[in-house]
């Protein structure tokens, strides 16, 4: 089957050093599959050639999740560990000739003139039409490739994915969640950052990703992503969260998290403030509470807020469970003293990371 849009995803760039880049194949790819890569501009229609063009060649067939990776961009020795790579210049030039900012790469099949595109990646942000023409920026328009879905830039000199590898139905779910910039952490001081031990560091890595229609998926249920409960005046009350699994209910799942405190201090929970959580979901259960105390006071304030994070879980008879996408539930503490200093309470939007 040929390539196509969304056939690989970027999940790792660096202009730092010797250069290096990395993508996830997300369906099988035939020994002998020719894959271009270029830093050149792409102007709407064509490409510039002020830069590189490359090619990478699969050494041996490559099943769908594999990561491939591109090292030693900047010299004239380039290594792949699923292949080969061939500059199309006499000389390798690095990513961005040194530019550490303002940089695209594309991945396409076919030749430069009348490339078919499969992905791309920016350490700017892509053009999105809006505002003045900036091919420097990094440009999708006329590519077929769309920001968040098969394309993804973020400021930085080193980018790396750092989201689920896990999907329990087909890789292509995986695309928006992996070109969703949140998913990426990056470096960019100005110093080379490629191997200082803060990741992202380089050799990127070539963990695989996964499919498994076994796999259970954890998040807050949605009536408890934003939930409230009146302070009262005296005593303690429970502000109460569902976390909940789908795909199965096999094995004790279990979950951990932290709390984030908005404007809310040590006295709203009786002087000692909660900052994680965890629970069990017992197996063939679907769903497990998280319970948070507040104590109640007569002081007139405003509302206060705090949200919890889902950051873990584990489950050995399901060893690749994973996090789904409402991970984050925020809670509401309303003054219910008076006067009232601030307006009635008001439903928490969603918060999304």
């Amino acid at each position: 089957m040929p390539l196509g849009l969304g056939s690989i995803a970027f999940v790792g760039f660096n202009a730092d050093g010797n250069d290096n880049l990395a993508f996830v194949v997300l369906e099988d790819i035939a020994a002998g599959t020719v894959i271009n890569f270029t830093d050149n501009e792409w102007i709407g229609s064509s490409f510039t050639d002020d830069e590189n063009h490359w090619s990478w060649t699969a050494t041996g067939d490559i099943g769908a999740g594999a990561v491939v990776t591109m090292d030693d961009l900047a010299t004239t020795s380039p290594t792949s560990n699923l292949g080969t790579i061939e500059y199309s210049t006499d000389a390798a030039r690095d990513i961005g000739n040194t530019q550490t900012a303002n940089e695209a790469v594309y991945a396409y099949v076919g030749d430069a003139v009348s490339p078919t595109f499969l992905a791309a990646i920016s350490n700017s942000n892509f053009f999105d039409g809006s505002g003045s023409f900036n091919p420097n920026i990094g440009v999708l328009e006329g590519t077929g490739l769309t920001g968040g879905l098969t394309a993804v830039g973020l400021p930085g000199h080193i980018l790396a994915y750092d989201g689920r590898h896990v999907t329990g139905t087909t890789f292509e779910e995986l695309l928006p969640i992996i070109n969703d910039r949140a998913n990426w952490i990056s470096q960019g001081s100005g110093n080379d950052e490629s191997g200082d031990g803060i990741a992202p560091d380089v050799p990127f890595s070539t963990d695989p990703f996964i499919l498994d229609p076994t796999a259970q998926e954890v998040n807050f249920a949605t009536d408890s992503l934003s939930v409230q409960a009146a302070e009262g005046d005296s005593g303690t009350r429970t502000i109460t969260f569902v976390v909940e699994r789908t795909n199965g209910t096999v094995g004790d799942l279990n979950f951990s998290g932290t709390v984030t405190l908005d404007n809310v201090d040590a006295e709203d929970f009786g002087g000692t403030p909660p900052l994680t959580f965890a629970g069990t979901i017992p197996a063939g259960e679907t769903s497990a509470t998280v319970s948070i105390t507040i104590s109640g006071d007569t002081e007139d304030e405003q509302h206060e807020s705090f949200s919890l994070t889902l950051t873990s879980v584990s489950n050995p008879d399901s060893p690749n469970s994973y996090l789904g996408e409402n991970v984050v539930a925020d809670a509401l503490i309303e003054n219910d003293d008076f006067p009232r200093s601030s307006t009635p309470a008001k439903p928490i939007p969603r918060r999304s990371i």
